[in-house]
């Protein structure tokens, strides 16, 4: 990105923004993926406050994954239907749109879709709604040679069944599942990945 220009005018990563990515950069390199066979997912959780840059993150994510993973699938989801379009996948298409490969991409605000423009259906990103009655929507996303991945904004509201379902996407490629979230209830799927070895747990105060 262009960094201080234009609608980017003080949005540079703060510091936990900085180490947040260089730790996923870390995890990949220790998987070492090879494009064949599958490694251990990268998961991480991270519990915060509000407006400490999460939806940026999210959007920084997801552009990383889509520019450099050819093939990834990835969705974006979060605890309302409101906050995914507002604020959420506002974000990621602000991001996208900034960006200085976005020829690469048609990114679609209202369509909920960011599309490498030579391969729209197999190099994509989507932001879902979530149902409890309809989970298996989260189902079936493998990209075995590359990058499936899941990001969970507000992640704390959002039922157990949901991150039960996207789980089965991550025994292909190289899998991610990140999720952010306000601790707000102490019970529930994301309350329980803050202390799950399985996920790497972050808090920012």
């Amino acid at each position: 990105w262009e960094w201080g220009k234009g609608r980017l005018v003080g949005r540079e990563p703060d510091e936990w923004q900085r180490e947040y990515l260089q730790w996923v950069g870390e995890q990949v390199l220790e998987r070492k993926f090879d494009g064949v066979n599958p490694v251990k997912p990268i998961r991480r959780a991270t519990s915060s406050g509000h407006g400490v840059g999460k939806s940026a993150l999210v959007a920084w994510l997801s552009h990383w994954i889509m520019s450099t993973r050819p093939y990834c699938k990835g969705t974006v989801t979060a605890n309302t239907g409101d906050q995914l379009e507002a604020k959420t996948w506002a974000e990621v298409c602000l991001w996208f749109s900034e960006s200085v490969n976005k020829e690469w991409f048609d990114v679609s605000h209202g369509g909920r879709y960011v599309r490498h423009k030579g391969y729209p259906e197999s190099w994509r990103v989507d932001a879902l709604t979530w149902d409890e009655r309809k989970a298996t929507a989260f189902a079936g996303q493998h990209s075995a040679s590359s990058t499936p991945f899941y990001i969970f904004d507000e992640a704390s509201e959002i039922p157990k069944v949901i991150f039960e379902t996207a789980e089965g996407g991550l025994t292909d490629g190289e899998p991610m599942m990140f999720a952010f979230g306000n601790p707000t209830l102490p019970k529930g799927y994301f309350a329980e990945t803050l202390d799950d070895a399985n996920w790497s747990p972050l808090e920012i105060n």
